[in-house]
């Protein structure tokens, strides 16, 4: 049985900014994964040129 909790003023405070950090920290982490993709995207378009140009160097060379 769940018993009941009295909430004072300073114990919704502290939610309050509870629940606000963990929305700054949400923002954060969805920003960070945002620059993950992006750094992952731009080392893909990297890779695919380097493998390119090795395949047009090999291509060349026969």
């Amino acid at each position: 049985m769940i018993e009941k909790v009295e909430l004072y003023p300073f114990d919704i405070r502290v939610l309050t900014v509870a629940l606000a950090e963990r929305k700054i920290y949400k923002e954060l982490f969805e920003c960070c994964l945002e620059n993950v993709e992006e750094k992952l995207c731009e080392a893909n378009e990297k890779i695919k040129a380097q493998e390119d140009e090795s395949r047009r160097r090999r291509g060349g060379a026969r």
